[in-house]
């Protein structure tokens, strides 16, 4: 008789929660309730007191066996099934399952790895290993409306113990046949390569995997299936989905050519926003922010006011609005924008209705959100710069958000930042090939306010404080 591979025996307690799904409540009270209740599985191993052994022990368990009964002996839905095991850290769970309001037994509850084999097992009343457990199978229990119940299950390993120890006459070894294939994912412009997240699936069945930016990516599934559905997602991909002949899928066995799949990028940009001008911008949503996709132009407040244009030198001691074109020359309007003083920014009138200047904490939520979602971490070689920063017109045909010789810009988040430099209070105009500044409406001082930028030469997104006098750019956010 086979011996299995699990070296200690202990047990395991397992809990069966039931908990009804909610559903309208009938008139008539005495109507047979045929409502299905969620039942779901627990694992855990009172007897070892470290998280770290229990998640060495059950690592190797991949799907349970139930069988329940109704009381009468005859077959519900679950008999002899395979219950997927989800491992949380190191906690593990059992797939919910659905059982009709009603009286049942538990007479199967076994625990198996990938390849079939039993590696725990709970033992049957009047067997040898049965004496080990308090409350060995049959189990009866009920799935009551509107009750939680909870069910233990005591399990042992198989290690130490014969099949007929359980009261069975062997345990279950079951093989279960797989192919692969191979897979690459390109960008449909240009033919990069991408990684991306693939799930492969159908009614009863589903497996995931993440895919490197290579074309023979080699995939594993369960063989027998007729068809097979594939979702390909990447962010700012559109989601590709699409479904195969598992004869077509074998076509792409390891020693063939890959399945190639071409995703296309999404629209990054949404609505369009005018301004007091006329100006038109693209807005883009980042994370849950809708941002202006391109530098505020007006000059006007949103109420028709005008906003002083400042050329010469009283630029750097004006203590209300003021605006200028970078090195007084309007035909940098279009593509940078205009340069405020911080009074401007903290008018509460210079964005469209609905919009306004962000806060620092408006900024600081952009810059976490990119951060947390992989467009780049500040000060590593995954510059957070770069995924804000359009690609042209930067120092030297350097982009944003570079280091060193790196000049490469994805502007995947679509902000499409364009260097614009600042001015100085002395009046005097800097950086317009290399930099890019944003006011924010927050105060630092009574002579300071808060401002976000990118450098070409810097791989994070700077957050510091400057003269109210200066003038940068602005970008509104919508309320």
């Amino acid at each position: 008789m086979k011996k299995f591979k699990n070296p200690f025996s202990f047990i395991i307690s397992l809990i069966l929660i039931s908990s009804l799904l909610l559903s309208c409540q009938k008139e008539n009270k005495d109507e047979l309730d045929t409502s299905e209740n969620e039942v779901s599985f627990s694992i855990s191993i009172p007897n070892l007191k470290s998280s770290s052994l229990k998640s060495a022990y059950l690592n190797n368990a991949d799907k349970v066996i139930i069988t329940i009964q109704n009381l009468d002996g005859s077959n519900t839905n679950y008999t002899s099934s395979e219950i997927n095991i989800y491992q949380m850290s190191d906690n593990y769970f059992i797939q919910k399952i659905l059982l009709k309001t009603g009286s049942y037994k538990l007479t199967e509850f076994t625990l198996i790895d990938s390849s079939g084999n039993s590696i725990f097992a709970a033992p049957l009343l009047g067997s040898k290993a049965a004496q080990n457990v308090t409350n060995p199978l049959p189990i009866e229990f009920d799935v009551s409306k509107n009750i939680t119940q909870t069910i233990n299950v005591e399990v042992l390993s198989t290690e130490e113990y014969l099949p007929e120890d359980f009261g069975f006459t062997s345990f279950k070894i079951i093989e279960i046949k797989t192919f692969n294939f191979m897979i690459g994912v390109t960008d449909k412009t240009s033919n990069d390569l991408l990684s991306a997240k693939l799930t492969v699936s159908n009614d009863s069945y589903t497996y995931i995997q993440n895919i490197d930016s290579i074309a023979n990516n080699v995939i594993i599934v369960k063989d027998s299936l007729s068809e097979y559905t594939l979702t390909i997602e990447k962010s700012g991909y559109k989601t590709f989905v699409h479904s195969y002949s598992i004869d077509s899928l074998k076509l792409f066995s390891v020693g063939n050519f890959p399945l190639i799949i071409e995703i296309e990028k999404e629209e990054i940009y949404s609505d369009i926003v005018v301004d007091n001008d006329g100006n038109e911008y693209k807005t883009v949503k980042i994370g849950n922010q809708v941002w202006m996709a391109e530098n505020l132009r007006t000059t006007t407040y949103n109420d028709g006011e005008a906003i002083q244009n400042i050329t010469n030198s009283s630029w750097g001691i004006v203590l209300t609005g003021a605006y200028c074109w970078y090195n007084n020359d309007s035909t940098n309007a279009n593509y940078s924008g205009a340069l405020y003083n911080w009074y401007v920014a903290n008018s509460n009138k210079i964005c469209p209705i609905g919009w306004h200047v962000p806060t620092s904490e408006d900024m600081k939520e952009l810059s976490d959100y990119l951060i947390l979602n992989g467009f780049g971490y500040e000060g590593t070689g995954n510059e957070i710069a770069k995924s804000l920063a359009f690609d042209s017109g930067w120092y030297d045909s350097y982009i944003s958000g570079t280091v060193g010789n790196d000049q490469v810009s994805n502007n995947s988040s679509g902000f499409s930042a364009h260097n614009a430099g600042y001015r100085h209070p002395d009046g005097s105009f800097r950086y317009l090939i290399s930099d890019a500044y944003w006011w924010t409406s927050t105060e630092y001082s009574s002579t300071n306010a808060i401002y976000r930028a990118i450098s070409y030469n810097r791989s994070d997104f700077v957050n510091a404080n400057q003269s109210k006098n200066c003038g940068f750019s602005i970008r509104c956010i919508k309320d």
